[in-house]
């Protein structure tokens, strides 16, 4: 079996496709983490042994002992690796920047670890939000800085199958992602359990950060649809999707 977790095929399939053919055509399964994984890969290479089976969503015990960072009062939240030509926080910063959250005293924080932390750190001088946009060491359990966050962003390039956004509706914290390949559209519903919009667009980004900020009907609908939203991605599930494809 063998399991697809991006959909920058590259990384898993050569561009050949009589080369992935020799490959991997006497696989028992290709197992991709979305929908739209297993479309590309059907469009790309033919492949008819190929299955979706999402990542699941971990109960993981709490970090003893673990430091809570100090927290904005009032903070928009993005985790993850702090990898620009994955990750994009350039348009996340972009569209802060454009939106009202920074005027209405709801800060960014950037939590994470990566190679683009100093450039980012530099963006935010240039367009002069340093002091609004908070930026936070990767933490082992995120959980408690997730429950007090206003909302998390995903802003990617592209994805897999997104685990921020299922961490985050497990919390009851609702999103606002771009519209990336691949992912986020199978566990959006748009204005239900958050917003979903344009890729690359900081103006929509900033336009659906102003929405949760100003339409409070609006946020509090998608805040308490949000656990329920994700219980499909639970252990227990997925596991009897890997079971039903073994036996």
């Amino acid at each position: 079996v063998f399991v697809v977790h991006s959909y920058w095929l590259k990384n898993y399939l050569p561009k050949q496709r009589l080369l992935a053919k020799l490959l991997y055509n006497k696989a028992f399964q290709l197992v991709a983490v979305s929908q739209e994984i297993k479309q590309q890969i059907q469009l790309e290479y033919g492949f008819n042994q190929i299955s979706t089976i999402y990542n699941c969503l971990s109960k993981s015990a709490s970090i003893v002992n673990q430091d809570t960072p100090k927290l904005p009062q009032n903070f928009i939240l993005f985790f993850g690796r702090i990898e620009d030509k994955v990750k994009n926080i350039s348009l996340l910063i972009d569209g802060y920047s454009q939106s009202k959250l920074a005027q209405n005293n709801t800060k960014l924080v950037i939590l994470g670890d990566g190679p683009d932390t100093t450039y980012l750190k530099q963006k935010t001088v240039d367009l002069q939000l340093q002091h609004q946009i908070v930026f936070l060491p990767y933490c082992a359990d995120p959980s408690s800085i997730i429950k007090r966050a206003l909302f998390s962003v995903l802003s990617s390039r592209y994805e897999g199958f997104p685990m921020v956004l299922i961490e985050s509706l497990s919390q009851g914290t609702p999103v606002v992602s771009v519209d990336c390949k691949s992912g986020p559209k199978e566990v959006i519903q748009n204005e239900i359990n958050g917003l979903m919009v344009e890729n690359h667009n900081p103006n929509a980004l900033a336009k659906a950060f102003d929405r949760f900020l100003e339409d409070e009907q609006l946020y509090f609908h998608c805040k308490q649809n949000a656990k329920k939203s994700v219980e499909k991605f639970s252990t227990e599930i997925i596991s009897k999707n890997w079971l039903n494809l073994l036996k």
